[in-house]
């Protein structure tokens, strides 16, 4: 079993990790795959300038947490491969190094207020943004990580990208025989809005133009069809703030997929406000999947840097 058919699962003893164990093991099952599990020990730079006897007995005291997890983990699902690991070091750069190395990485999320939504976002948040794979950030109620995903969800926001928030959506919604919904926010321009002449009447929100905006999403989304052949991608379209449509919209029981747009390798990798007001304010589990650079923004950046060698991409699925 090579590292590429592994999950990763990231833990701390919390019960967050036991739902994110439980998905983990579960979604491995369906893949066919085994599941890591990683504690990451936060200890100081100046850790590796003492003995190894010491370093060995810090691993000695965070083993228990990895063991356990180990243990309910092949509770599960006997028949699921599963190993632990103790890492000493940053946790933000360890499950970021080994992402790289997994098929997918888990992590448990702890649901957050409105004022939390203002601070500074957690190490699940961080993983997110510079994963070298997916992410799954499980929800945050106690049954989680148990509960089957009826419905997969493809958020559609306002940056054409690549397609590949749409393609994990499509492979999840079989893999769990599950019906996938395509959804797109509408930013409304003003509010409230006056209809112009020119503007199409038909509206679920009196002045919206929603009919407009629906046709428009469908002519894209009828370009991507061959890809999700199995699916109907006929998108429903939301007027008001992405974060509280997704929010109001997804149930318990949805996997909700968000693409996260990417800059280039100058830019550092963010979640963007949309995606991390979603992670604080929805239910149900979320998957982030890493969306490569815009093409117009590759155009404009090869013009003002000729030596950047970044290759303009199909542009296609819509990412916050």
């Amino acid at each position: 079993m090579t590292h590429q058919e592994e999950i990763l699962v990231g833990v701390d003893g919390s019960a967050h990790s036991k739902a994110a164990i439980a998905w983990a093991v579960a979604e491995a099952r369906r893949r066919g795959c085994a599941v890591l599990v990683v504690h990451v020990s936060e200890v100081a730079a100046g850790l590796w300038t003492t003995t190894p006897n010491i370093r060995n007995g810090l691993r000695e005291l965070a083993q228990p947490i990895v063991d356990h997890a180990v243990a309910g983990a092949r509770a599960f699902d006997p028949a699921v491969p599963v190993r632990g690991q103790v890492v000493l070091g940053s946790p933000h750069r360890t499950l970021v190094s080994m992402s790289a190395h997994c098929v997918l990485t888990v992590v448990g999320r702890q649901g957050k207020g409105a004022i939390a939504a203002h601070l500074v976002g957690s190490l699940s948040q961080s993983v997110m943004a510079h994963a070298h794979g997916p992410v799954v950030a499980v929800g945050p109620e106690p049954d989680s990580g148990s509960r089957p995903v009826e419905r997969v969800v493809v958020a559609l926001g306002d940056r054409p990208t690549s397609m590949r928030a749409l393609e994990f959506g499509s492979a999840e919604a079989r893999l769990h025989h599950a019906d996938l919904r395509v959804v797109h926010a509408w930013q409304v321009p003003r509010w409230p809005h006056t209809r112009g002449v020119a503007e199409d009447p038909e509206s679920a929100v009196p002045g919206v133009r929603i009919a407009s905006e629906t046709r428009r999403i469908s002519a894209l989304l009828a370009d991507l069809a061959p890809r999700s052949a199995d699916f109907d991608l006929d998108p429903v379209v939301l007027a008001g703030p992405p974060a509280q449509v997704l929010s109001e919209f997804c149930r318990l029981s949805d996997l909700l997929v968000l693409g996260q747009h990417r800059h280039g390798r100058y830019l550092p990798a963010t979640l963007g406000p949309v995606i991390g007001a979603t992670l604080h304010h929805t239910r149900c589990t979320v998957a982030v999947i890493g969306e490569e650079v815009l093409t117009g923004e590759i155009e404009g950046s090869a013009a003002a840097h000729p030596s950047r060698t970044e290759q303009p991409l199909p542009s296609g699925l819509i990412a916050y």
